[in-house]
Parts: structure tokens; sequence; C-alpha cells
């Protein structure tokens, strides 16, 4: 399934995979107040980052029961384990992976996978075919969309509707820790 939300961040969640928007906070008038905070239970996920992480980086959080995941405007796929495993891929701009156990924090770049495992701990490596391969369940719905949102550019048309008045003032979103 994809998730679109307000400030253009979209999240894929792959089959048998949990999902909680934990916070979400969208303004156009006080950048310090954008926040998105999402909780990846096990499964696969692919984000891609909107406003929320250009305007404010430090506000974006994705959080699992062992790691962190921070961005820089990204996008990146991230996969959780049963046993608090975490892998994540940087397809482009870079995420920061912290260990919530020892705070012990990695870089992750483009072309690079970050991993946290408690047999390995916390490394960073350059993606493999095999960590593609692991990642590849999301690639149509992904391509399906970026083709979609590729047309709408092109026509200039926006699918969405355009941003109301009671839109741009902040407000939590009614979405509040929903599981997807």
């Amino acid at each position: 399934a994809l998730i679109l939300f307000n400030d253009k961040t979209s999240i894929t969640v792959g089959k048998n995979s949990t999902l909680v928007v934990s916070k979400y906070v969208f303004t156009t008038t006080a950048k310090s107040n954008n926040k998105a905070t999402f909780g990846f239970g096990t499964g696969i996920f692919r984000t891609i980052t909107g406003k929320i992480g250009k305007l404010n980086p430090k506000g974006f959080k994705i959080k699992t029961s062992t790691a962190t995941i921070g961005i820089r405007g990204s996008d990146g796929t991230t996969i959780v384990k049963a046993n608090g495993d975490v892998k994540h891929i940087t397809n482009s701009g870079g995420f920061i992976l912290t260990n919530n156990t020892t705070g012990q924090t990695i870089d992750i770049a483009k072309g690079s996978t970050g991993s946290l495992s408690k047999a390995d701990g916390l490394f960073v490596a350059k993606t493999t075919p095999k960590d593609l391969k692991d990642s590849s369940e999301l690639s149509d719905e992904n391509q399906d969309f970026k083709q979609k949102e590729e047309k709408s550019e092109e026509e200039g048309k926006p699918e969405e509707k355009e941003e109301t008045q009671a839109d741009k003032k902040e407000k939590p979103a009614e979405e509040k820790n929903k599981k997807w």
C-alpha cells in the first residue's frame, strides 16, 4: 500500500508489514513545527521524504524497536525483521541510523546500506545485489506512483486539491497512532 501525506512524503508499506503514524504535523507557517514520526514494525517500507524532510529534517524520524532512522531529504527502503534487526538501503540523499540501546550512530549515504543486528552490531557497507533483491518487493508499486506523479507534473495538474486556509493551519494529524 502506498500512503501519500499532505507534505508529499510517501511511504510504501510491503505485505505483512506494520506502520504506525505516531506524530504528523505539517504547516507552511512555522518550519520548526513540522514533525513526522513513524513507527515501523516488522516488514518492508520505502520512504520518500516530502516537505517536512526539507523544512525540518531533524523533525522527521522513523523508529523501530531497536533503531531510529533520521533523514536528509531522502529516498530509502527499510527492512525490519521480527527479531529487531534493521537494514536500510539509501537510494538518494542520506539517512542516519541510530542504535536505540547504545546511542551509536552511522551515516548512510546514497548507494550504501546500514544495518543493525544483534550478531554484527551497527555497520554500513556498499549496497549489494542481495540488498536490492531484498527490497525489490516495493519497486513495482513505487514505479507506478513515480510515473503518475511525473505525468501529473508534465500536465501541470496536481493530483491533490488545492490547500485551503484551514489546511494551512497547524494541526496534529487525525491519523495519530493509526496502524496501517
